[in-house]
């Protein structure tokens, strides 16, 4: 999956945006119906650290505001917890 993203990090290696290639592709992957990404409005960026693991993910805000999320999975960084 990690081969569709591109990530854009700060000098200090913070992630700050992501591209998604094959978006309609990852999104059938995942169960999530392709014509949603017609309608999306908004998309948050979830990046959450917990011990030597960063996990990473989307929350979309459609037209009529449902939220459709897109787990986009968990690298292991062994120097997480010590920073």
């Amino acid at each position: 999956m990690f081969d569709d993203l591109v990530f854009s990090l700060t000098g200090r290696g913070k992630i700050v945006g992501i591209q998604i290639r094959n978006f309609s592709k990852m999104l059938l992957e995942s169960g999530i119906n392709k014509e949603i990404a017609e309608s999306i409005k908004e998309a948050n960026l979830i990046i959450m650290p917990k011990q030597n693991n960063l996990f990473i993910g989307i929350v979309f805000l459609t037209n009529d505001l449902q939220k459709v999320r897109l787990s986009l999975g968990r690298i292991f960084m062994p120097n997480l917890a010590a920073n």
